[in-house]
């Protein structure tokens, strides 16, 4: 009989690790100023709108969930700790956008051409909204940061971008995409909520690596029988993985940093190493680590990259 091996990878403090300099670059541009920050609300459940909406009754819209509440206060410590200074914060008329940024900001005021126009309902405010939030943009003295809290359907249409929930999307003033940054952690919990059963989960750089850890304590009674847990980690000092792994209870440690072999001989758990590849070179690190660790895992080598690039390894050069 063959058995289904079924693993749970846990990737802590890997996009932190992976995305530092683009993080860096991130806060450094906010800081100069003049951005336009698109935050598509928080995660709410459900997609568009009831049958019965009425924009002045939050009970029949769609409203952020527990998760999402969460979400949008992350979303607003991130500036808070980074230091950003914003004008203004501008929200759709929406509650699920009011919501995030009364969470996250506390102070705003509303706009209608952030409004959705996602239902047939609306459909025609469309171009409507654009026009006046084009004219509305002439004023802005391009000095200072703005923030929109808006919908999915009005940050595609500006920036021709496609958002996830509580996603933060920043631009220049000719509405040129800088940079954006996915709270994927929201969309992992929704996950736990909907279906209880999760695979693969992926944290975003707005949480400590202590936050991660809390969160992932919080998916373990989600987990299924005979799932393997691995905790991805880049360079990280011994005590913090073992700690992790501990909290966690990891069966798999896997190391995709500069690890020496010694250093992955260390672990009581089994370990899996990442070897990066660019050249038949790389491929000899291999006998350093023969009977160091329990597997070898080949990673295309890119430039300032620790993995997680999606680009496809050379199979041709493992043989």
């Amino acid at each position: 009989m063959k058995f289904l091996k079924i693993f749970l990878i846990i990737f802590i403090s890997i996009n932190t690790s992976l995305k530092a300099d683009s993080k860096n670059n991130l806060i450094q541009n906010l800081k100069q100023g003049g951005k336009l920050i698109f935050i598509r609300h928080a995660y709410a459940p459900g997609g568009g709108d009831p049958e019965n909406f009425n924009l002045d009754d939050c009970t029949t819209q769609r409203n952020l969930s527990k998760s999402g509440q969460i979400q949008a206060m992350k979303i607003g410590n991130f500036f808070i700790e980074n230091q950003i200074d914003i004008k203004k914060i501008y929200s759709s008329e929406w509650c699920r956008c009011k919501e995030t940024a009364s969470i996250a900001f506390q102070n705003f005021e509303t706009k209608s051409f952030l409004n959705s126009f996602f239902s047939s309902k609306f459909a025609h405010n469309r171009q409507k909204q654009v026009i006046e939030f084009e004219k509305f943009l002439k004023n802005w003295d391009q000095k200072k940061n703005l923030i929109f809290v808006t919908h999915y359907v009005v940050i595609s249409e500006i920036l021709d971008y496609a958002p996830a929930s509580g996603e933060i999307v920043i631009s220049n003033k000719d509405l040129k995409i800088v940079e954006a940054v996915e709270t994927d952690l929201v969309r992992f919990e929704s996950a736990i909520d909907e279906n209880r059963n999760l695979q693969v989960v992926l944290f975003s750089p707005l949480y400590s690596r202590y936050e991660q850890t809390e969160v992932v304590e919080k998916i373990l009674p989600f987990i299924p029988p005979f799932v393997q847990v691995v905790g991805v980690f880049v360079n990280q000092d011994k005590a913090y993985i073992e700690e992790v792994s501990d909290r966690c209870r990891l069966d798999i440690i896997q190391l995709h940093g500069d690890e020496s072999p010694q250093h992955c001989l260390s672990y009581k758990k089994r370990v899996i190493k990442a070897i990066r590849v660019a050249s038949d070179e790389d491929i000899k690190q291999i006998q350093a680590y023969q009977g160091m660790v329990s597997a070898i895992l080949l990673d295309s080598k890119q430039d300032n990259s620790y993995g997680g690039t999606g680009q496809t390894f050379d199979w041709g050069r493992s043989k």
